[in-house]
């Protein structure tokens, strides 16, 4: 009696001692869980930061060249006016310091304009794709692009980070069962150009649809696509790997840069 007696309290030791070490795996892996959440939030916020902040120079960047060109442009009517009244070499040599001036002041903007985009390189924005958000962001693009975009050979393993940036504006007359959901900027970096390049091939399968995938241009790349959208001699305009091109009626292909002029482009047209 006393032996069944003692291998009983083994046996519901040994049960406890198992029970106590599930438990043990269970909070570890539980905590280790939060620990990869908490790392891959650190990591997505490093990423947004420094992306900001690099879009911030470029801001103030703009904003001096836009200072400079206005001053520039005060001046040149100052020196034409006073060519006006008194055409000397003094004047003529004024003006030439000042184009000169303005051409370094450009020069610079679209080095660094041209060093921000190779830091895009890899990276796509998708519009307009709905996440709830309770939603693996990881998984929502990782299965958007190997089922809508119908390519199934780019996984997560291929994607080196994806952070979303909601829309300013406020959808709130919309409805969902019970949970939450809103349409959104998101931003994602391939660890390969090859694998961006097969989903930006593939965007055309969205067309008519409310997502799109566009490339992650710099601000200043931004503006001169819409400039050259905007001018009826260009007959088309579009981005590939960060760099702008314009197509004229010609049908002649040219690569533009940030601050060529949209109007000299059309007079190649029709030569």
């Amino acid at each position: 009696m006393a032996d069944k007696l003692r291998k009983a309290a083994k046996r519901d030791e040994l049960e406890t001692n198992i029970d106590i070490e599930q438990l043990i795996e269970k909070i570890i892996r539980k905590e280790l869980e939060r620990f990869k959440k908490e790392i891959k939030i650190m990591i997505d916020e490093e990423i947004v930061k420094k992306i900001d902040s690099i879009s911030k120079k470029m801001v103030e960047l703009e904003k001096e060249v836009n200072t400079i060109n206005t001053k520039w442009f005060a001046l040149e009517e100052d020196v034409e006016t006073m060519k006006m009244r008194n055409p000397s070499t003094e004047i003529h040599e004024i003006r030439l310091e000042l184009e000169k001036a303005m051409k370094i002041s450009r020069d610079s903007m679209v080095t660094a304009n041209d060093m921000d985009q190779a830091l895009r390189i890899n990276n796509v924005r998708i519009l307009g794709l709905e996440v709830r958000e309770d939603d693996n962001l990881m998984e929502v693009v990782s299965t958007f692009i190997r089922d809508k975009l119908k390519v199934p050979d780019v996984t997560n393993n291929d994607i080196k980070s994806v952070y979303q940036i909601p829309f300013r504006r406020n959808d709130e007359n919309r409805q969902d069962s019970g949970m939450s959901s809103r349409r959104s900027v998101i931003m994602v970096q391939f660890k390969e150009l090859q694998d961006r390049n097969k989903v930006i091939r593939s965007r055309k399968i969205l067309k008519s649809s409310q997502v799109s995938i566009a490339e992650d241009l710099t601000s200043l790349n931004v503006q001169l696509l819409q400039r050259l959208h905007k001018n009826e001699t260009i007959k088309d305009s579009w981005s590939w790997n960060g760099k702008i091109y314009a197509k004229l009626e010609g049908g002649r292909k040219l690569l533009v840069k940030p601050y060529q002029a949209v109007e000299e482009l059309g007079k190649l047209s029709k030569d």
